[in-house]
C-alpha cells in the first residue's frame, strides 16, 4: 500500500484524485457520488513471481489503474467485455473505469521483464470507510 511507502505521497495521491479525477468522473458519469479515496496498491508482476491476475471486478464505485513502466513484455490490463487493453496507454497515464459488473478485467501474463502498476479505488459516499488514505 502506498501509505507504507510514503504517507506524504499517499496524501498527495488523495489530493490529486479529489482535485483532478473527481471533476472528470462527475462530468462523464453524472450523477456519480464519489466519496472515500481508498489506499492504492503498488503492484509488481514478473514471469518468476506473479505473472497474471485472473478476471475479476473490484468492490468500489470506480477504479484507477496506472502503468508505472513499459520495459516489460505482455502484462496488459485487459477488459474482455470491452475488447480493450492498456497496451497503448502511456506510463503515468491513468485508466479510470466503473469497478463493478460491467468492467471485469484481468492482467495478462508478463512474459519478460517486470511490470509495475498503481491501482486505486474510490467508494461511493454512502459506503462505509475502510482502508482510507487519511483516517
Amino acid at each position: 500500500r502506498l501509505n507504507r511507502i510514503s504517507p506524504r505521497i499517499a496524501e498527495n495521491y488523495e489530493r490529486q484524485v479529489r482535485e483532478q479525477v473527481f471533476p472528470v468522473v462527475r462530468q462523464h458519469w453524472w450523477p456519480i457520488n464519489p466519496g472515500k479515496v481508498r489506499m492504492p496498491f503498488m503492484l509488481r508482476y514478473s514471469p518468476d513471481t506473479q505473472a497474471t491476475l485472473d478476471p475479476h471486478h473490484d468492490a468500489a464505485l470506480f477504479s484507477i489503474a496506472m502503468k508505472l513502466n513499459d520495459d516489460f513484455e505482455g502484462g496488459y490490463l485487459q477488459f474482455p467485455r470491452q475488447r480493450w487493453n492498456n497496451q497503448m496507454v502511456g506510463v503515468g497515464e491513468a485508466v479510470i473505469f466503473p469497478s463493478r459488473l460491467t468492467h471485469v478485467h484481468q492482467v495478462l501474463a508478463v512474459t519478460s521483464g517486470i511490470r509495475f502498476a498503481l491501482t486505486g479505488w474510490v467508494n461511493d459516499r454512502s459506503d462505509p470507510p475502510h482502508d482510507p488514505v487519511i483516517p
